[in-house]
């Protein structure tokens, strides 16, 4: 099945997208419930079979918004806060009540999302992704299964560093404002860089990936990356084997 917005990150998971009549019945009882047509990104994703569940578990800390819900509870009506031109409408909780993510309802067919972040230093809505369709992308990208997996959490990210991987990897979606300021996302082939990074305070590095020739380029690349020869690890010991290698 050929997709307008989610073909990357059906792709990514390694699953299979089909139309299910049943969600396509509930995304028009919802519009006709909440008085709005729902973008159409939002739509497309809403319409797959699973499309739920999917999201649930792929969103780490998140919790999706069943669509049949959206209006029914005080968390997933739509909102209309002052800072954001557009009334924004719900749809994913992170598990402990620290924030939310919504689209924006501002006519576009793959609209922004937002998100709004409980006991931040800047309260209120802020952008978090510029299309619906990165905002999922993203997310399955930082947790999405892989054979191997390594982090590291680091000081900081120099400039020099920043803008080698922009040259030699291939740039997925960014995000902003959670988990931190500035989120960037790279990629080697079947080989994936995530990078959670806030100024003066800390950054994150997630790399991982199914198949071990571009994943053991990738580690060779950032080895010597800030202090990632020290601070990198296997998240699982069976992962250090690569590690070894690029000794």
């Amino acid at each position: 099945m050929e997709l307008q917005y989610h073909g990357d990150a059906i792709r990514l998971l390694g699953i299979h997208a089909e139309v299910d009549p049943k969600s396509v019945a509930l995304i028009q009882s919802t519009e006709t419930r909440l008085g709005v047509r729902l973008p159409d990104s939002v739509r497309e994703w809403y319409s797959l079979m699973d499309s739920v569940g999917t999201l649930e578990q792929w969103s780490g800390p998140g919790m999706a918004i069943l669509l049949g819900r959206f209006s029914e509870s005080p968390q997933a009506a739509i909102v209309r806060p002052h800072e954001v031109a557009h009334s924004l409408l719900p749809v994913l909780l992170e598990n402990q009540g620290v924030c939310r993510w919504a689209v924006a309802l501002d006519g576009t067919p793959d609209p922004p999302v937002y998100v709004e972040v409980q006991d931040s230093r800047d309260p209120g809505w802020a952008l978090h992704a510029e299309e619906f369709s990165s905002f999922l992308l993203a997310l399955f990208w930082d947790f999405r299964e892989g054979k191997f997996h390594y982090s590291a959490q680091e000081t900081s990210l120099s400039d020099t560093d920043f803008c080698r991987l922009e040259k030699s990897l291939a740039l997925g979606p960014p995000t902003y404002r959670w988990p931190a300021r500035q989120n960037w996302r790279f990629r080697r082939s079947d080989a994936y860089l995530s990078l959670w990074h806030s100024e003066g305070e800390q950054t994150d590095w997630m790399i991982h990936g199914t198949s071990e020739p571009p994943l053991l380029e990738l580690l060779r690349m950032v080895i010597d990356m800030g202090e990632l020869r020290r601070t990198l690890y296997a998240c699982d010991a069976g992962d250090e084997r690569l590690l070894a290698l690029i000794e």
